[in-house]
Parts: structure tokens; sequence; C-alpha cells
């Protein structure tokens, strides 16, 4: 097996291309144990001074019911009357399937699995690793193709080299609202605020450095396999406080159309005892900006807490809030009230959500959640969903949730989602 022979026997890895190629070879491995010489948690192969530590994780998920599509104008929560973001989903109404890009069924099954490969080495610059994680998605008859997600090598403790197909050490968290339904224009671009990022995985060569008492720097030239994408990002961790500057600069290597185009991302989310606050802000060279702000405050029995937005992407500016009121009215049960408003282009569509919940931890690791909710829109929408979900332990949880939801031209839809998730498990004597 070529993957075994690569990690248990000589791993030799790609240089890092920092005028002369280095390999790590890691030798080989002869013990099943925790190899806690060189700080690395849970099952692993290992020898005296080599560790090979095996992980991976299966999810699935399966819905039936209300179709699902998007136009590919844009993100959907710019068609009000197509698709609406709540905590019910991504809610579809108003238009035939066929209108839809990726349209057409009433039922998805998807399956994905994780398999991650991490060889270290000690050195006498730190840890030296190799790492290999593959990725199977949309399994279904006959499997599904296993690709490579990333393959890296890096070295060092206080100071890392990293070089190889790996994930951007671009940083654009920080972010999220604090309030129960979050906002509408924060949750379409997958909560925060939005950003016209050009990371991802790609070929890249990194460094970070802890500079101690809670700050690191991080820089890196990432998508090498195309123009070249410089990333810088200054951080902090520490005293319940989270805090990042990003920065990006695309087309470094080759003049393009893109060449002299950037974009930043900043986040702090800070703990002052029971206040809890959010901020950020998002800006780039096409003059696209967008910034949040969030603040939550734990009062006995009651949690209040909330968010307001602004945003101007491509022209199109807009504005939000929200708040919410939680408390817990007993052991393991909670009451959530909330709602949020958004007005999109000075008036174009101004919509807005109220919506109150529960959650109950009904029986040792199994708790059932809902909520109903109104969503004033061009087609208003009325909602209710429930979920019941089980967390034995072991690192499974899973879980079944009921959606319906109708307009006030009588349209209705309805959605059954089943899903289950393995956690990181680690299996050494897979190999």
């Amino acid at each position: 097996m070529k993957l075994k022979n690569l990690l248990l026997g000589s791993v030799t890895a790609a240089g890092l291309m920092t005028g002369s190629a280095y390999a790590a070879d890691l030798g080989v491995l002869t013990s099943v144990d925790v190899c806690d010489q060189l700080g690395i948690s849970g099952l692993t192969i290992s020898s005296d001074t080599n560790c090979l530590k095996v992980s991976g994780e299966v999810s699935y998920a399966f819905s039936y019911g209300a179709s699902e599509g998007y136009y590919d104008e844009g993100d959907g929560v710019y068609y009000l009357d197509a698709n609406v973001y709540t905590p019910a989903g991504d809610v579809t109404w108003g238009y035939d399937a066929s209108e839809l890009e990726g349209a057409g069924t009433i039922y998805k099954s998807e399956v994905t699995a994780k398999l991650n490969f991490e060889a270290t080495a000690d050195s006498s610059f730190g840890p030296a690793k190799a790492v290999i994680k593959l990725l199977a998605e949309d399994i279904g008859n006959g499997g599904g193709d296993v690709n490579v997600d990333e393959a890296y090598v890096a070295i060092g403790e206080g100071t890392v080299i990293m070089a190889g197909h790996k994930g951007s050490i671009y940083n654009n968290g920080d972010d999220e609202p604090l309030n129960w339904l979050g906002l509408f224009n924060s949750q379409a671009v997958n909560t925060g605020v939005e950003t016209y990022t050009d990371t991802g995985t790609s070929n890249a060569i990194q460094i970070t450095h802890d500079l101690g008492n809670g700050f690191s720097i991080a820089g890196g030239l990432e998508n090498l396999e195309e123009e070249g994408t410089l990333v810088g990002v200054l951080a902090y961790e520490g005293d319940g406080i989270s805090a990042h500057v990003s920065l990006e600069a695309w087309d470094v290597l080759e003049e393009t159309d893109d060449t002299g185009y950037w974009n930043m991302h900043s986040g702090i989310s800070a703990t002052l005892d029971t206040i809890k606050i959010v901020a950020a802000v998002a800006a780039d060279s096409n003059s696209n900006w967008s910034v949040l702000g969030s603040a939550q405050a734990s009062l006995d029995m009651f949690t209040l807490a909330g968010a307001v937005e602004a945003a101007e992407i491509d022209g199109d500016t807009s504005t939000g809030a929200g708040a919410s009121i939680t408390a817990e009215v007993a052991d393991g049960v909670k009451l959530n009230v909330g709602g949020r408003w958004e007005d999109y282009n000075n008036g174009d569509y101004v919509f807005y959500e109220i919506a109150a919940g529960a959650e109950a931890a009904i029986a040792e690791n199994l708790t059932l959640s809902g909520s109903v909710g109104y969503v004033e829109a061009e087609d208003p929408l009325t909602y209710a969903w429930a979920k019941l979900a089980w967390a034995p332990g072991g690192g499974f949880t899973s879980s079944v949730k009921g959606t319906a939801y109708s307009t006030e031209d009588g349209e209705s839809e309805y959605k059954i989602e089943i899903e289950g998730r393995s956690g990181e498990r680690f299996h050494a004597n897979s190999i």
C-alpha cells in the first residue's frame, strides 16, 4: 500500500523551497502507545522518537422534502421571494423548481469520510511532521472519489515552517453575532462579515511565529499553483480575548486583472466576567466593506444579547439588527425569544423575523429543541421545527429534525433531516 509505505517507512517530504530542499526521514514505527515524548495525544504508532497519528471521521445526512435550489446571480438572501435564511434552514418557496439552479428533487443523501495521517519526528528545530488528509464526499453506489485534501510538511515549535498543499493561514473568525437568531446578512455569508477572500486549500509556503504573551504572527505565499496570494496575520489569544488582523494581496507572482487587489478581515471576541462582546470589519480594494458588532450579558437566569451589521457589496447596501432573551427556567431547560431585521438597498427590501423556541434535556444525552417563527418578506413565511439530538459520548452525535413552513398565498413545504457524525476517532491498528 503506497500510503503505508509513505508514512511507516521513510517519509520523504517535499522541500520548503527556501534555497535548498529538505526531507523528513521518520524511520520505522515499532509500537502502539501514547506518544508523550512529542506531546501528541491520542492513540499512536511510535518508536522512541517517531510517531504516527491516525484519525478519521464519518458523517451522514439525509433529508426529504422541500425542494432546494439557488440562483446563480448571487446570494439567495437578496432574492427574498425565493430564499430566506431562518433557523429552520435555507427555506425556498414561491418559484417552480425548474427556475432554480440545482433544484428539482425532494430528497438528498450525503456521506462524507475523512482519514488523516500525521507522522512526527523530533529534530533540533522542533517537531518535524508529514501530514496527509484524505477526503471522500458524495459516497453512493460504487463509493465516492477519494481526494487528497491536504498534503504538507511542517517543522518547528515556536516558529513553524510549512509547505505543501494545505489550508490557508488567513483568519476570518471572531465575527459571529451573539444573539439567538443571528443576523440575515451574516448568515447569508456563512456567519460573520462578508469579504472577498482568495484563500482556501492550495499549494503554499507558510511560516508562523509565537511572539509570546499570547501574540502570534504568520505569513504565507499561497495559491502557488495559480498567480500567488500573499497572506499576513497578526493574532492574540489569552485572558478571555481572541483577536486578529488578516491581510491578503492577490496575484503577486504574475500580473493579471486582479494584480493590486487586496482584502482584509479583523475581529475581536472578548469575555469580561458576565459580558461578552464581538466586533469585526472586512474590506477590500474594490470599496466593498462589511462591519458587525454584538454584545451579550448574563444576568442570573437571563441572557440578553444584541447585534448590528452593515455592508456595501458591489454597490448594494445592507443594514441589520437583532436581539434575543434566553431564560434558563429549570435545570437543562432554556427558553428563547428573539427577532432580527434587515434593510437591503435603502428600502428595496425590508424584512424581519420573530421567533420563540425552547431547548430541554429530556434524558441523559438526549436533547429536544424547537421553535416557531414568522418572516416578513415579499412572501411572508410562517415556520415551525423540532429537533431531537442524541450525544451518547465517544464523539458520536446524531439527530432527527422536522420542519414545516407555509406562505400567505397558501404554499407550504416540509422537510425531514437525519444526521449522524462519528467525531474524530483514532484507529492505529487500521494500518
